[in-house]
Protein backbone atom coordinates (compact mmCIF):
# COMPACT_ATOMS: atom_id res chain seq x y z
CA UNK A 1 0.00 0.00 0.00
CA UNK A 2 2.77 2.52 0.90
CA UNK A 3 3.88 1.97 -2.85
CA UNK A 4 0.86 4.54 -3.75
CA UNK A 5 1.06 7.43 -5.07
CA UNK A 6 -1.14 9.53 -2.68
CA UNK A 7 -0.10 7.63 0.12
CA UNK A 8 2.17 10.01 1.56
CA UNK A 9 -1.13 12.58 2.18
CA UNK A 10 -2.92 9.62 4.25
CA UNK A 11 -2.89 10.17 8.12
CA UNK A 12 -5.85 7.93 8.74
CA UNK A 13 -6.09 4.53 7.07
CA UNK A 14 -8.76 1.73 8.32
CA UNK A 15 -9.67 -1.49 7.47
CA UNK A 16 -13.41 -2.05 6.11
CA UNK A 17 -14.48 -5.46 7.15
CA UNK A 18 -18.03 -4.85 5.89
CA UNK A 19 -19.16 -6.19 1.89
CA UNK A 20 -19.01 -9.16 0.03
CA UNK A 21 -16.21 -8.51 -2.22
CA UNK A 22 -13.02 -9.91 -1.74
CA UNK A 23 -11.07 -6.50 -1.83
CA UNK A 24 -9.59 -5.40 0.82
CA UNK A 25 -11.12 -1.80 1.96
CA UNK A 26 -10.04 0.95 3.68
CA UNK A 27 -11.49 4.03 5.05
CA UNK A 28 -8.74 6.86 4.52
CA UNK A 29 -8.67 10.29 5.37
CA UNK A 30 -6.04 12.60 3.71
CA UNK A 31 -3.84 15.40 5.29
CA UNK A 32 -5.82 18.18 3.48
CA UNK A 33 -9.05 16.47 5.15
CA UNK A 34 -10.29 14.23 2.40
CA UNK A 35 -12.30 11.11 3.30
CA UNK A 36 -11.47 8.39 0.38
CA UNK A 37 -12.41 4.78 -0.10
CA UNK A 38 -9.16 2.64 -1.00
CA UNK A 39 -10.11 -0.58 -2.76
CA UNK A 40 -6.74 -3.36 -3.39
CA UNK A 41 -7.31 -6.23 -5.55
CA UNK A 42 -5.53 -9.12 -6.71
CA UNK A 43 -3.64 -8.30 -10.11
CA UNK A 44 -5.62 -10.97 -11.91
CA UNK A 45 -8.60 -8.31 -11.05
CA UNK A 46 -7.04 -5.64 -12.94
CA UNK A 47 -9.61 -5.13 -16.44
CA UNK A 48 -12.53 -5.85 -14.07
CA UNK A 49 -11.00 -3.11 -11.56
CA UNK A 50 -10.36 -1.07 -14.26
CA UNK A 51 -13.67 -1.18 -15.98
CA UNK A 52 -15.58 -0.07 -13.18
CA UNK A 53 -13.23 2.50 -12.05
CA UNK A 54 -14.14 4.06 -15.78
CA UNK A 55 -18.03 3.25 -15.37
CA UNK A 56 -17.88 4.94 -12.04
CA UNK A 57 -15.82 7.85 -14.11
CA UNK A 58 -18.42 8.41 -16.22
CA UNK A 59 -21.62 7.63 -14.42
CA UNK A 60 -20.06 10.21 -11.80
CA UNK A 61 -20.01 13.27 -14.31
CA UNK A 62 -23.86 13.18 -14.47
CA UNK A 63 -24.16 13.88 -11.02
CA UNK A 64 -25.02 10.68 -10.01
CA UNK A 65 -24.88 10.84 -6.06
CA UNK A 66 -21.82 8.29 -5.68
CA UNK A 67 -18.36 7.41 -4.77
CA UNK A 68 -15.80 9.62 -7.51
CA UNK A 69 -12.77 7.96 -9.21
CA UNK A 70 -9.84 9.99 -7.70
CA UNK A 71 -6.99 7.49 -8.43
CA UNK A 72 -6.42 3.81 -10.05
CA UNK A 73 -3.42 2.11 -10.95
CA UNK A 74 -0.66 -1.23 -9.57
CA UNK A 75 0.51 -1.25 -6.24
CA UNK A 76 2.48 -3.93 -3.39
CA UNK A 77 5.07 -4.51 -6.23
CA UNK A 78 3.09 -5.45 -9.18
CA UNK A 79 1.03 -8.09 -7.17
CA UNK A 80 -1.94 -6.13 -6.78
CA UNK A 81 -4.42 -3.59 -8.68
CA UNK A 82 -5.81 -0.30 -6.54
CA UNK A 83 -8.96 2.22 -7.00
CA UNK A 84 -8.88 5.24 -4.66
CA UNK A 85 -12.41 6.55 -4.81
CA UNK A 86 -14.42 9.30 -3.00
CA UNK A 87 -16.37 8.18 0.61
CA UNK A 88 -19.80 8.38 0.52
CA UNK A 89 -21.53 8.01 3.81
CA UNK A 90 -24.64 5.71 3.82
CA UNK A 91 -26.05 2.40 5.18
CA UNK A 92 -24.51 -1.52 4.23
CA UNK A 93 -26.72 -2.95 1.75
CA UNK A 94 -27.86 -5.59 4.48
CA UNK A 95 -29.01 -2.74 6.88
CA UNK A 96 -30.91 -0.53 4.56
CA UNK A 97 -32.37 -4.46 2.92
CA UNK A 98 -33.65 -4.56 6.73
CA UNK A 99 -35.20 -1.50 6.87
CA UNK A 100 -36.64 -2.58 3.39
CA UNK A 101 -37.60 -5.53 5.31
CA UNK A 102 -39.66 -3.91 8.08
CA UNK A 103 -41.26 -1.62 6.37
CA UNK A 104 -43.13 -4.12 3.98
CA UNK A 105 -43.52 -6.82 6.97
CA UNK A 106 -45.57 -3.70 8.42
CA UNK A 107 -47.59 -3.56 4.94
CA UNK A 108 -48.31 -6.91 4.73
CA UNK A 109 -49.27 -6.98 8.97
CA UNK A 110 -51.86 -4.35 7.66
CA UNK A 111 -53.11 -6.38 4.78
CA UNK A 112 -53.20 -9.36 7.27
CA UNK A 113 -55.31 -7.24 9.32
CA UNK A 114 -57.73 -5.73 6.85
CA UNK A 115 -58.17 -9.18 5.62
CA UNK A 116 -58.78 -10.63 8.69
CA UNK A 117 -61.89 -8.05 9.34
CA UNK A 118 -62.95 -8.99 5.91
CA UNK A 119 -63.28 -12.13 7.16
CA UNK A 120 -65.05 -11.21 10.14
CA UNK A 121 -67.28 -9.04 7.81
CA UNK A 122 -67.94 -12.60 5.74
CA UNK A 123 -68.99 -13.89 8.51
CA UNK A 124 -71.40 -11.19 9.99
CA UNK A 125 -73.05 -10.70 7.18
CA UNK A 126 -73.71 -14.77 6.89
CA UNK A 127 -75.42 -14.61 10.18
CA UNK A 128 -77.39 -11.78 10.05
CA UNK A 129 -78.23 -11.68 6.13
CA UNK A 130 -79.91 -14.96 4.60
CA UNK A 131 -77.64 -17.21 2.22
CA UNK A 132 -79.43 -15.64 -0.59
CA UNK A 133 -78.37 -12.18 -0.26
CA UNK A 134 -75.46 -12.66 1.25
CA UNK A 135 -73.27 -12.90 -2.14
CA UNK A 136 -74.19 -9.32 -3.38
CA UNK A 137 -73.03 -8.10 0.28
CA UNK A 138 -70.36 -9.84 -0.35
CA UNK A 139 -69.20 -8.83 -3.25
CA UNK A 140 -69.64 -5.29 -1.92
CA UNK A 141 -67.57 -5.71 1.34
CA UNK A 142 -64.85 -7.12 -1.13
CA UNK A 143 -64.54 -3.86 -2.90
CA UNK A 144 -64.38 -1.92 -0.30
CA UNK A 145 -61.73 -4.26 1.46
CA UNK A 146 -59.85 -3.90 -1.95
CA UNK A 147 -60.34 -0.25 -1.89
CA UNK A 148 -58.54 -0.23 1.62
CA UNK A 149 -55.66 -2.51 0.93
Amino acid sequence: MTDIPPYSTFVKIEPIEKGLSKDKKYYIETADGQRLLLRISATSEYDRIKTTYERIAHISKHGIPMPRSVDFGICENGDSVYQLLTWCDGSSLWRALGTMFIVQESKLAIYCEIFILFLCLVQIFRLNVGMNDSANLLTKVFVIFINLA
